[in-house]
């Protein structure tokens, strides 16, 4: 009976640990988060009763304090607002209180720290006397603030304060501890307390830490907006701080911040060690971060460990980093049983980032010798104080799980760095699809497995891995193709490859893949194709010499193509002479398309002297954005450089965009290259092109593509009947490197583009 008793629990407990450790979706202890209770009284305490004044100005401490205690006396209840503007400094909510904050009701942060009492907390992981927060809630239970009013913590001169600190700081040697020097109210700290819900309110500008959960237990942040960045961008003005607490569950929330959105925390070096009490059973769903330093951050502080930790269904736009794992060799703590999924990153720096040795400047505490033998305050004792032995200082992360992780326009895909000492170990990855600039790196790792992943990155290189054990990360080469037409471009489209963007060959021996069907003349000229973030190709060309329209069609494989079309897009000017050489640019920050081409409207802008040739033309680049190919927005003028321009080809490399367009001036004859930035596409290109970057030869058609840390311009030398190429680090000193490719014969006006290996392999199998 006794073995019998003893193999049952084996096998429970072997079903457990799987359970936990295999990236179940739902482990056990997620439906055991957030806050159980709620105040229930319903008797209403309204703060102007009790004195306050919603002008802005007056300050109210002492008046919603009294209605907080009054309300906490009598047994709970709410304790709310008339619209307006109440200026105070920290109140503090007690059992049973429901502040409500209805919509036009803000309350406003005093700016001055006096305002703010110092109290025994922890901040950044450090026990210490701080300022209290502007609203508190400490060693109470049951407690609600909710609402659709705001809470504006005017941080900008605790902002300002602190850059001129560090300043003095950093040039003394001191900027491990100017952070915990410079003290700076949080806009809401629970600390010591349970069952407390934060639900549907706003805070902006917080003057550091926004919501800072501490030592707290059984609480629920649900539906919370948080706009740090207004007026400027404050130092630590985390998001959701949840720090050495348990069963918290945070959901539907949306934070735009200068510093982590989301971020577990648990103490720091020999403090933190001391303390020792962890973060675990953390729900986190449903949730949005837009600028700040990471989507989903764990550290640095790690010393109580951090374990137990469920994330889903998030949404990072332009965040700096997305799943964020830093430490210090000084922090100590395990971090393990992380569970990520189901998550969808744009235009991040890093989507997946792992270091313990995070920010060695802060980390790294070392007193100056000027303040030998000075007497220190308590904190920079703790931050001295060094750890012995020196092995619990040495973090360790493992058992972390990645599932349905989609990355796009990142700049990184991988930024891991263990140490000698503690590997990062146990990573598991599956339906992990990153499109980013760079592959990354990662550095002693051990153990990862990686089940359906596909990592694409611009520069065609794959995932540095280097100093590390049993850890590959699948990597699929794009191949090149360039799309382009023949002679007077009857025949259609015509597609070559490379795997270099150096040599290119014919695909289908050079066949046509799509005959021409819309204009008069029956034409595909200049094709130009891009392939949108569902895998579909879309192209558009010109049609005729003289059309006020263009053709369009998609694919989904390059070889079967939908019906031909024609976008009318200048058919609102009766008088335009042509629409020539289509591009196509696909935005992925906005999902819009951009079609930009060039027309001659006469009369419409300054003549300029052209050869008897080219009489009547004076091109401009004109535009239409669209989503869908079904509905465009009005057609509007997109680039006047005060000469006649065409063929504007436009390429992102790091945050700015690139575009290269041809002079077309003919008396005297230009008929070269010029490049122009942007930063804002919104806001379009300056109008102060650049010299000629494309040689004497007359040139056309430039086709940009990046290959590893250049930019390639293909060009089309018409008058020599050959294809040119330059390259270019930066766009300001190019490269020649005509004599370095090789394209097909007769290839005229085209765009490069790349697909993937499998993609090129399907196409090569294909009879056209």
């Amino acid at each position: 009976m006794r073995k019998t008793l003893l193999f049952i629990l084996s096998i429970l407990f072997i079903v457990t640990s799987c359970n936990q450790t295999s990236g179940n979706p739902d482990p056990d202890w997620a439906d055991d988060v957030g806050a159980r209770y709620a105040p229930e009284e319903t008797d209403v305490w309204n703060v102007t009763d009790w004195g306050a004044i919603a002008d802005g100005k007056t300050l109210n401490t002492i008046s919603i304090q009294k209605a907080i205690d009054a309300c906490f006396k009598a047994g709970g209840g709410i304790v709310t607002f008339e619209p307006g503007e109440y200026l105070t400094g920290s109140i503090y909510l007690k059992d049973g209180v429901h502040l409500i904050l209805p919509e036009g009701v803000t309350i406003l942060g005093s700016q001055h720290i006096e305002d703010y009492p110092d109290i025994p907390t922890r901040v950044a992981g450090i026990e210490m006397v701080w300022p209290s927060a502007l609203i508190n809630v400490i060693g109470q239970k049951n407690v609600k603030i909710s609402g659709k009013g705001a809470v504006d913590g005017q941080g900008k001169p605790f902002w300002d304060n602190y850059w001129e600190m560090r300043k003095r700081y950093e040039a003394e040697g001191l900027r491990w501890i100017v952070d915990y020097d410079c003290k700076r109210p949080r806009t809401l700290l629970v600390s010591e307390s349970e069952d407390v819900t934060v639900k549907d309110i706003t805070l902006k500008r917080a003057g550091f830490w926004t919501i800072h959960l501490l030592y707290s237990s059984y609480c629920t942040v649900d539906g919370v907006i948080i706009r740090n960045n207004i007026g400027g961008h404050g130092p630590s003005t985390d998001g959701i701080d949840i720090d050495s607490s348990s069963h918290i569950l945070v959901e539907n929330c949306d934070i735009d911040c200068n510093d982590d959105n989301f971020c577990l925390k648990a103490g720091r070096d020999a403090d933190g060690l001391r303390v020792n009490r962890p973060t675990e059973y953390i729900v986190i769903r449903n949730c949005i971060s837009r600028a700040g330093g990471g989507l989903f951050t764990i550290g640095s502080e790690t010393s109580g460990g951090i374990r137990y930790v469920l994330a889903h269904d998030l949404k990072a736009e332009g965040t700096t980093v997305g799943l964020r794992f830093k430490s210090a060799m000084n922090r100590g703590g395990t971090t393990s049983h992380i569970y990520l999924r189901d998550i969808e990153m744009k235009n991040v720096g890093t989507v997946i980032e792992a270091t313990m040795n995070w920010n060695p400047a802060y980390s790294y505490s070392e007193l100056p010798e000027k303040y030998a033998g000075t007497e220190l305050p308590d904190h920079w004792k703790k931050m001295l104080e060094k750890i012995e032995p020196a092995e619990k200082g040495i973090p360790y992360f493992n058992d972390i799980h990645f599932s349905g992780i989609t990355a796009t326009n990142a700049k990184r895909a991988f930024n891991v760095s263990g140490s000698e000492r503690s590997s990062m170990e146990n990573f598991y990855l599956k339906d992990i699809n990153i499109d980013a600039e760079k592959g990354g790196s990662i550095k002693l790792a051990k153990n990862w497995e990686v089940e359906n992943a596909t990592i694409k990155t611009s520069d065609n290189n794959p995932v540095d891995i280097t100093e590390s054990e049993n850890v590959s990360i699948p990597f699929s080469k794009d191949v090149f193709i360039f799309s382009y037409f023949t002679g007077n471009g009857a025949d259609g489209l015509h597609l070559a490859y490379s795997k270099d963007g150096l040599k290119w060959e014919t695909l289908h021996n050079g066949q046509s893949f799509l005959k021409p069907r819309v204009g008069k003349d029956s034409l595909m000229r200049d094709p130009s194709i891009v392939q949108d973030d569902r895998g579909t190709f879309h192209m558009v060309w010109t049609t005729g010499w003289w059309d006020q329209h263009i053709g369009y069609a998609s694919s989904n494989d390059l070889i079967n193509w939908s019906k031909q079309r024609s976008i009318p897009v200048m058919v609102h000017e009766p008088g335009t002479k042509n629409s020539w050489a289509p591009e196509l640019y696909y935005d992925k920050e906005s999902g819009l398309f951009y079609i930009i081409w060039a027309s001659t409207v006469p009369g419409k802008f300054p003549e300029t002297p052209t050869s008897e040739s080219e009489k009547g033309l004076n091109h401009r680049q004109y535009y239409v954005t669209t989503k869908d190919f079904e509905s465009f927005s009005e057609t509007k003028l997109f680039f006047d450089p005060g000469f006649s321009v065409i063929d504007a080809a436009i390429i992102k490399k790091n945050d700015r965009y690139w575009m290269i367009v041809k002079n077309e001036n003919s008396a005297p004859p230009e008929k070269n290259l010029r490049i122009v930035f942007t930063n804002d596409l919104k806001k379009g290109f300056p109008t102060e092109v650049s010299g000629n970057i494309s040689g004497e030869q007359w040139a056309e058609g430039p086709s940009p593509i990046q290959i590893g840390e250049y930019v390639y311009v293909y060009f089309d030398k018409y008058r020599d009947k050959r294809y040119g190429a330059i390259r270019s680090k930066d766009g300001k000193m190019w490269e020649d490197v005509s004599d370095q490719i090789e394209f097909p014969s007769g290839t005229r006006h085209g765009t490069a583009f790349r697909i993937t290996s499998e993609e090129f392999e399907s196409i090569k199998r294909v009879e056209i």
